[in-house]
């Protein structure tokens, strides 16, 4: 079956020309996802990063506070075994300090 538009090369132009118009578009639309992946790509790797970051410092302070917790801790026992050890000298029972009193 024979194509009408052979008869018309003035309608073979315009419909070649559309079809040019249209693969143009196309070429656009598709240059435009790829950057918006590309763009979607970046931000995804941004979050990583920042997320990746925050749990390092996250992490660091944690281990400063454990640190700082720590120390608390053993200068309370020293300080604990000092007074006891004032407090046997002198012939005391040994004295609570804040920390042992109960409420």
């Amino acid at each position: 079956m024979p194509n009408d538009h052979d008869d018309h090369p003035e309608c073979n132009k315009e419909l070649v020309k559309q079809i040019k118009v249209q693969e143009k578009i196309i070429g656009q639309l598709k240059e435009r996802i790829n950057l918006l992946e590309t763009i979607n790509t970046q931000k995804s790797l941004g979050d990583e990063i920042a997320v990746t970051f925050y749990c390092l410092v996250l992490g660091e302070l944690t281990r400063i506070l454990k640190n700082k917790e720590d120390e608390i801790r053993e200068k309370d026992e020293q300080l604990t075994a000092a007074l006891k050890l004032i407090d046997s000298r002198r012939g005391t029972p040994p004295q609570l300090h804040d920390d042992d009193q109960l409420d």
